[in-house]
């Protein structure tokens, strides 16, 4: 009788054991099938994620590229108008310093005829130069960049004319001699067409491409020797504006 329930026992010992194993080798049979599981789904994604992405396809990226830089070049943060044309062409004024002008008008005399003579144009004679001086007084520089009073003449042409014509920035006007007015008229001639020859003046990343600023006599070299005379040119402001001439060849 102890022998028969010994060996009930033991059976049932070795049940257990068997039943602990089998619900062992299901759980294990189970977090296997569920890791390969999300492992496929993780593939599928990760394979989802690299078609979708296009820094994964060079061909993509490349057109990415251009697309990108063609609307940078089409709206430059300085544009300040843009007038589309025909056969995907476009007109585009760009302007850094704000200082242009845009009018849509039906007869342009409306502003044109508010500005002074071409300075490269018949009517820009010394005896007009002369007359039109006198009747102002006004300093020099200022008044030869006033568009009402002299169409077309900038900051840096009117530095390097005075400097040729050997005219100091805050000269009054009126007290310019008529043989002063006429080195003053061909003076501006020289520079602006010395300018035009030399593709203009590339002082910054805007306008590129020009030369005439390697051929300055006055403008920015401030504290470089005149050619004239050697004595350094100085840089003052003269109407707002950064001022560059000799105070020997220039003297007030």
């Amino acid at each position: 009788m102890n022998l028969v329930t010994d060996y009930c026992s033991l059976i049932t010992h070795y049940y257990s054991l068997f039943t602990v194993y089998c619900s062992l080798f299901t759980f294990l049979l189970n977090h296997a099938r569920t890791s390969r599981s999300r492992n496929h789904r993780a593939k599928i994604k990760t394979r989802a994620r690299r078609q979708d992405d296009p820094l994964r396809q060079p061909a993509l990226v490349a057109r990415a590229c251009r697309a990108i830089a063609e609307k940078i070049r089409a709206t430059n943060k300085h544009d300040r108008l843009i007038i589309k044309l025909s056969g995907n062409k476009s007109l585009t004024f760009n302007d850094t310093r704000k200082f242009g002008r845009v009018w849509l008008l039906a007869d342009p005399a409306e502003i044109l005829g508010k500005l002074g003579p071409e300075p490269l144009g018949k009517d820009f004679t010394p005896q007009w130069l002369y007359a039109a001086l006198q009747r102002r007084r006004r300093q020099l520089k200022p008044l030869l960049l006033d568009q009402s009073f002299l169409a077309g003449l900038g900051n840096i042409y009117a530095d390097e004319a005075l400097n040729i014509a050997k005219l100091h920035p805050r000269r009054e006007s009126s007290s310019v001699t008529a043989k002063q007015a006429e080195r003053l008229r061909d003076a501006i001639c020289k520079v602006l067409r010395e300018g035009i020859r030399r593709n203009g003046a590339s002082i910054d990343w805007v306008y590129r491409g020009g030369e005439f600023q390697n051929h300055f006599r006055a403008y920015d070299r401030e504290g470089k020797p005149c050619k004239n005379c050697g004595v350094k040119i100085i840089r003052v402001t003269v109407g707002q504006r950064g001022t560059h001439f000799c105070p020997n060849c220039q003297r007030l």
